[in-house]
């Protein structure tokens, strides 16, 4: 669908261009039936056009009003309207983002956040457009939040540091003080300026209709003289974006079927008023300009005015030359998702940026050309007259067939109507396809018969979760049979054999072992596997934990009987030719064949996707199993930390193939394979060794014609169709999806940038009302100029003005762990010898003066050496210049810093009777923190363990184990205290600690030890977010959008955490101003708490009398 054409729609929009279309109850039927019929007009003619140009402004954000103007986000810039002539101008152009823009109290001026320079930073900006004035240049991101009444100053929010996050910087620059609030969202000044209301928490941000877990937003208020805080809402839901006005604050709510609407709450009575009724669409981004409302729903900005409570949408005539949707041109070498290879590896089948492409040595050719639509799967037959793949061209997903010498004649085979189809692969006679789903199931299909066969589903799925549906699969040599494996309750895989023509299935293996990727020899005489059978512990150092390394070895199966097993001496001469030779027919004997099953002499290992060649096995290995890094869990392809290995049967060695790589692909005739390496790919000889870069695919300097809108429309239907086939409940809450994909699918004409297609697929995941619903990755975003990165430099320290002398002073140094010099402060190492009341008198010779932001002197310094002055008194008399390192970002230090403050806390208040552990995540960064902290900890009486703002992982339980581990026995030796059995078991009381910001793997830990009864947890409500993720597919830009997989349940008591929350058992809020002053009361009923259940444990380390012979 076009976007409406200027030219057919002109007559139609001279009638509303000046117009503002109401919807309040006072309109007649008639007039509102006139408009419907107009707009209908509208739609016909403009719609249907080829032109480009829109004839009404959408998809506009984060309006602000000033009298009779409105400021606007649109197209990452922002944008100025009239309220007489409706028609848009505007203010900036700078390929950076502008967002969050505000006007000054007497209308001169614009505040916004500008990511100009590879950060974001605050800006004001003449009202009638200008160039923009920088106030700030902390690499943190800074957000304007509101003016001060007295036009001054800005409040704005920057997570800089762990106590306060909540700022103001003056119109005219310099430093910027923080306030002592811990965190604010919205924000908005009472009339007089003496008060602020405002909400602390960012829920409004994510894409989750209907929240209610413990990060729901309140709204709170604040004497902005005694400091004193109150709570003023308590909605189990969402209450955010307050705006004073008068004895009222207006705020969006989702009180009523949970859509985002406006309120009003009373100072005077306590009472609230629903004041808009919109019920289809939120409203979004309210903001208050004297007697008036400006709001964003269903794409368009809205005016509310408060006297009247009537509310009209405005229609805006947005100039825009729309030229970051302009058709352009990209290399598909960069959106490489698929590749495989032809019979003799001259030919390569590429899935790129949503098409498929035929590569060989001269000529690059685009198969299937359709931006509007999403190819996957393609493989091209071994006879080289076909190419088979997927595509949600007609119903998704169909399994279509083209030929070379015709592919723009698509040959539909079947429909996967109701899940995501896999691995697609092609029989050695070029008959058959074969396929799996994300169904769990597995399928081959006649090509001629187009009779889709269902060979076998499961419905287990594997612990690891990056082989969770049947995947591994390959055809015999004859083309006669199939074998695969497949999970089982045990969660081990066992190989099957299924015979096309009597239909049957044979089970080769047992479920005693894990046994993976199975794949016959090329001369049909032995299967081949990956089996996790090789039991060989690990003790760690202390004894109280093990691993099982290396556990893959490589087994066959011998398919005839009456030989004896390969391996044991070398293949005889006439066997060698034999195998070199492709057979008409396989024969396998069925009886005894578990009892063939035979190692390979390759040493155990960490192996996957086992493959066969020329006389060879092939297979990937890395040097050990350990945490998934980020591209291995969105990208496993491209990863660059496996080693292919090639095992000849011939000289029974291993060799290296190619190093650094994450998949690969081998040739029909097994002597090339493709690999990709990160953003690399190449073809190469199958025998020699090579590296990344060597044989790289040649594109021929092939550029691909790119329709965004087009590919706007595809995007958002494959985000839409990923949660249909992958959410975890298949009913998706209830949600009518074909409904809700209509609804948000109506504003994709009016997209204008990735930024807009990023928004209405949130607001349409959201829908489901589920938690871990993101968007990871924004997709391509190359054909825009690039912004310059200008990073700024950090010290390690808090540096504020000294009003006295006129230069900045340390405040706190933040020393880190000075054993480790990746968490040492710049400013703690012992030649440096800097002190807090110390003055910063200049940086690479440039004068610090309080009246700057001293952090202007370290622009574009990051990670760079520089020279700075300090001294004991503030003048150059006597001062020292030391050069340091800076810093890209404090955050770990100063987290560092705070776990340190209550580690020194939990110590000093209890006597040392009480160890400390906080953990960040339940990922690599909490199983070292837990690690570490555990050791030290494990054997003091008591144990406090800190998940607050924990941010979720995987690990949860296997933290749990250790710490429901209970001493059952001590032993005693000469001279030493009593030890614990089990070794390592905590013997004392424990205690959690949680709050709002814990999340995902780390709520299921507080309900975990909840559950056990390990221990009181204190806190208030977790995040309640428990539908966590296990895969993630590309889009055809490369952006990723996240879905809900893995619901979580208690059987007794349904469905766990999940929009609710994990619940404390002693609920302590921490006020938005106890951080800033230093205080902790979770922290500090923890401790009482701890010390309390201590005093009544009554289990002693009491050493019995010892025997004695004669008694």
């Amino acid at each position: 669908m076009d976007l409406p054409s200027y030219t057919h729609c002109q007559f139609f929009y001279c009638f509303f261009k000046s117009k503002i279309v109401s919807f309040s109850p006072s309109k007649t039927k008639l007039g509102v039936k006139m408009c419907f019929i107009a707009f209908l007009c509208v739609l016909a003619l403009g719609f249907f056009s080829g032109n480009g140009l829109a004839m009404e402004g959408r998809l506009m954000r984060q309006p602000d009003i000033f009298e009779n103007h409105i400021v606007f986000v649109f197209e990452n810039d922002l944008w100025k309207v009239s309220l007489d002539d409706l028609r848009a101008v505007r203010l900036t152009s700078h390929p950076g983002i502008e967002a969050f823009p505000k006007f000054s109290p007497d209308g001169n001026w614009i505040a916004f956040t500008g990511a100009y320079d590879g950060g974001k930073d605050i800006y004001i900006l003449p009202t009638q457009g200008g160039e923009p004035k920088r106030l700030t240049v902390h690499p943190e991101p800074d957000e304007v939040v509101e003016w001060f009444p007295s036009g001054e100053k800005i409040l704005f929010r920057s997570p800089r540091t762990v106590e306060s996050q909540v700022y103001q910087v003056s119109i005219r620059g310099g430093f910027q003080p923080s306030l002592p609030i811990d965190r604010i969202r919205h924000a908005s000044f009472s009339p007089d300026g003496t008060q602020l209301v405002f909400t602390r928490s960012d829920a409004d941000a994510m894409h989750w209709r209907g929240y209610k877990g413990g990060a729901q937003s309140d709204l709170w208020l604040v004497d902005l003289k005694t400091w004193h805080f109150e709570k003023i809402t308590d909605y189990p839901g969402n209450d955010t974006h307050p705006m004073w006005y008068g004895n009222e604050i207006y705020f969006l709510s989702d009180r009523k079927n949970l859509r985002m609407n406006l309120y009003a709450y009373s100072l005077q009575d306590h009472s609230v008023t629903q004041k808009t009724f919109h019920e289809d669409w939120d409203v979004e981004d309210p903001s208050l300009g004297g007697n008036r409302i400006v709001y964003v729903c269903e794409g368009s900005l809205w005016i509310y005015d408060i006297p009247t409570g009537k509310n009209e949408r405005l229609v805006i005539d947005i100039p825009s030359d729309r030229w970051l949707t302009r058709n352009s041109f990209i290399d598909p070498s960069e959106y490489l998702q698929e590749l495989r290879l032809n019979h003799d590896g001259k030919k390569a089948i590429a899935v790129a940026r949503g098409d498929v492409y035929l590569l060989d040595d001269q000529n690059v050719v685009n198969l299937t050309k359709t931006p509007a639509f999403f190819e996957t799967g393609a493989t091209i037959s071994p006879d080289g007259k076909w190419v088979a793949f997927f595509s949600d061209r007609n119903v998704p997903y169909t399994l279509y067939l083209v030929s070379l010498e015709k592919p723009e004649a698509w040959i539909p085979l079947a429909v996967i109507s109701d899940a995501w189809p896999y691995h697609l692969e092609w029989s050695p006679d070029s008959k058959k396809l074969l396929f799996g789903d994300s169904a769990y199931r597995l399928f081959w299909i006649d090509i001629k018969k187009k009779e889709l066969v269902k060979i076998d589903s499961t419905q287990f799925q594997k612990d690891n979760e990056f082989y969770w549906e049947i995947s591994e699969y390959e055809w015999s040599p004859d083309s006669r049979w199939i074998v695969y494996s497949k999970c089982e309750a045990n969660m081990n895989s066992s190989i099957f054999l299924y015979h096309l023509d009597s239909k049957t299935i044979t089970r080769l293996t047992n479920d005693r072992y894990d046994d993976t990727s199975p794949v016959f020899s090329k001369d049909g005489k032995y299967l081949f596997f990956l089996s996790l059978r090789h039991f060989e512990p690990l003790l760690d150092p202390f004894l109280d934990n093990h691993i099982n390394g290396n556990m893959s070895e490589i087994l066959g199966i011998q398919l005839q009987k009456g030989k004896p097993f390969p391996f044991q001496k070398p293949l005889e001469k006439q066997e060698k030719e034999e195998e070199k030779k492709e057979p008409a027919q396989i024969h396998i004997d069925l009886e005894g064949i578990s009892d063939r099953i035979f190692r390979v002499p390759v040493p155990p290992g960490t192996y996957k996707r086992l493959k066969t060649g020329q006389n060879a096995i092939f297979y990937l290995s890395r040097e050990q199993f350990g945490f998934p890094g980020w591209e291995e869990f969105v990208q496993p392809k491209s990863v660059t930390d496996y080693v292919l290995f090639r095992f000849d049967f011939d000289t029974q060695r291993t060799e290296e193939v190619i190093s650094g790589i994450g998949h690969y692909e081998i040739s029909y005739d097994r002597n090339h394979i493709a690999y990709i390496s990160g953003n690399l790919a190449g073809i190469i000889e199958a025998t020699h060794e090579n590296a990344p870069g060597d044989g790289l695919l040649d594109w021929h300097g092939f550029r691909q014609a790119i329709d965004y809108h087009q590919e706007y429309l595809q995007i958002f239907h494959t985000a839409w169709n990923q949660i249909r086939c992958f959410f975890y409940d298949p009913q998706l809450h209830g949600v009518n999806w074909e409904k809700v994909k209509k609804q948000y699918e109506s504003l994709i004409p009016y997209t204008a940038t990735r930024s807009d297609l990023n928004y209405l697929i949130g607001k349409m995941i959201g829908e489901v009302g589920a938690s871990h619903e993101y968007i990871l990755s924004t997709g391509d975003e190359t054909r825009h100029p690039k912004d310059r990165k200008i990073s700024v430099g950090l010290l390690g320290a808090d540096v504020e003005p000294d009003s006295v002398s006129g230069v900045y002073c340390f405040r706190r140094i933040l020393k880190g762990q000075s054993w480790d010099p990746e968490a040492r402060g710049p400013l703690a190492g012992p030649e440096v010898e800097i002190r807090p009341g110390d003055f910063l008198l200049s940086i690479d010779g440039n004068r610090v003066s309080s009246q700057e932001d001293y952090l202007i002197h370290l622009i574009d310094k990051a990670g760079k050496k520089v020279r700075i002055a300090v001294n004991s008194k503030p003048d150059t008399n006597g001062q020292k210049i030391v050069e340091i390192e800076t810093l890209h970002s404090e955050w770990p230090l100063r987290q560092l810093d705070w776990v340190e403050q209550n580690y020194q806390k939990v110590r000093s208040e209890t006597n040392g009777k009480v160890g400390y552990i906080y953990l960040s995540d339940m990922d690599e960064q909490g199983f070292q923190e837990f690690e570490q902290g555990f050791r030290a900890e494990r054997y003091r009486d008591a144990l406090i363990v800190d998940v607050r703002g924990n941010s979720g992982g995987f690990i949860s339980w296997f933290l749990v184990d250790k710490l429901e581990r209970r001493p059952v026995f001590y032993t005693k030796t000469r001279h030493f205290e009593p030890m614990t059995y089990p070794h390592g078991a905590h013997p004392g009381p424990l205690v959690v600690l949680c709050d709002e910001n814990t999340g995902s793997d780390g709520e299921i830990f507080v309900q975990h030890v909840q559950k056990l009864g390990l221990g009181p947890v204190v806190g208030v409500e977790t995040w309640g977010g428990l539908i966590g993720i296990i895969n993630t597919i590309p889009t055809a830009d490369g952006g990723l959008i996240t879905q809900s997989n893995v619901g979580f349940f208690d059987p007794l008591t349904g469905w766990i955490v999940e929009n609710k929350g994990a619940h404390p058992d002693v609920r302590v809020e921490n006020g938005p101003g106890d951080a800033p002053r230093g205080k902790d009361p979770q922290l500090e009923q923890a401790i009482a708490l701890a010390l309390k259940l201590l005093s009544a444990s009554s289990v002693k380390e009491n050493v019995p009398p010892f025997p004695k012979v004669n008694q």
